[in-house]
């Protein structure tokens, strides 16, 4: 298993502060990588000056929902279990680029330098005329299984299904929705992954959200978990239930905690106990927009993650022997 730095989410958009953000980030001896976002064509060449300042054994993570739900914005129709077949078709194409570029990246650093990709099943969001079919996803999952991913790990990542009454933030398919499609593709190689607050979002109880991460781990195709917050109320990331990836409530850096986040260290133990075989394990905060500077951004990050590295340090089981290591 590899530990992720997601660090994407609080990255500076200037260019040269994000370098001196990242070039920050890659001093945590611990990381084996970075989570980035799908950015197109873009990303072989971000992906090429990272590997300048990271550890020459650092790996890449590629996660698929800024760009989903900026196709989306464009077009309802789009998703990988859209009901329509020229917004399916459109969101296969990208995926069908993310694996172009993942062979490309791999072949420019002569190894395996792309770990995983999380790709999820649109449409829904704020539409919900053009919502996601279980059926949908398992004909695009069909074919995102057949390309050639060069040894990366593929996963769906669960996002807050549509609750009547809740404003969605993804609105996609239920967690079992998505177990059901993957355990009906023979021989397929796509496995699962959560995310914390994702999944928090959609079940508004802390306590249930290991109840998620039990299920997908009890299924056999769980390959990636994310710990990432969200909260009940206004805070100085985001609204109420965001998806705006909270720092832990009570990281041990208490200057780099968000006190509103319903992450608390407890609670990611707790799923953590539940979790083995992945492939990576995330840690994915953000820090409020009016602080720019790109080395406390980098600070709230580190101690976030570091925060997930004491929960492993105290629990002996075989997933967390494995990553210490």
């Amino acid at each position: 298993m590899t530990l992720i730095i997601a660090g994407y989410t609080a990255a500076p958009a200037n260019k040269e502060d994000s370098m001196i953000y990242y070039k920050h980030l890659a001093t945590v001896k611990r990381a084996g990588g970075l989570e980035l976002a799908w950015k197109g064509a873009q990303m072989k060449s971000d992906i090429e000056d990272l590997m300048k300042i990271v550890p020459d054994e650092w790996v890449f993570t590629i996660n698929a929902i800024p760009a989903t739900f900026g196709a989306w914005a464009s077009d309802h129709r789009f998703g990988l279990a859209s009901p329509d077949a020229a917004g399916r078709e459109t969101a296969v194409a990208m995926i069908t680029d993310i694996a172009a570029a993942v062979r490309a990246v791999n072949d420019a650093a002569g190894r395996k330098a792309v770990l995983a990709v999380e790709i999820q099943p649109a449409p829904g969001f704020s539409d919900r005329i053009y919502t996601a079919h279980a059926d949908s996803f398992a004909r695009s999952l069909d074919a995102v299984a057949g390309l050639d991913w060069d040894g990366c790990a593929v996963t769906v990542e669960h996002c807050d299904a549509y609750v009547e009454g809740q404003t969605p933030q993804k609105g996609f398919l239920t967690l079992d929705q998505e177990l059901n499609v993957l355990n009906g593709l023979t021989g397929s190689p796509v496995g699962m992954s959560i995310n914390w607050g994702r999944s928090l979002i959609e079940v508004r109880d802390p306590a249930r959200v290991v109840d998620h991460v039990k299920k997908a781990s009890a299924s056999g195709l769980l390959k990636g978990f994310t710990l990432s917050g969200t909260a009940a109320k206004d805070n100085a990331v985001g609204k109420a239930w965001a998806d705006s990836h909270l720092a832990f409530a009570d990281t041990t850096a208490r200057e780099y905690a968000e006190p509103a986040s319903l992450m608390t260290v407890a609670l990611a133990e707790e799923s953590l106990r539940h979790v083995c075989d992945l492939v990576f394990l995330a840690v994915k905060t953000n820090w409020p927009a009016s602080r720019p500077d790109p080395k406390e951004r980098a600070a709230s990050v580190i101690a976030n993650f570091e925060t997930a590295l004491e929960l492993i340090d105290r629990n002996p089981t075989s997933i967390m022997a494995a990553s210490a290591a």
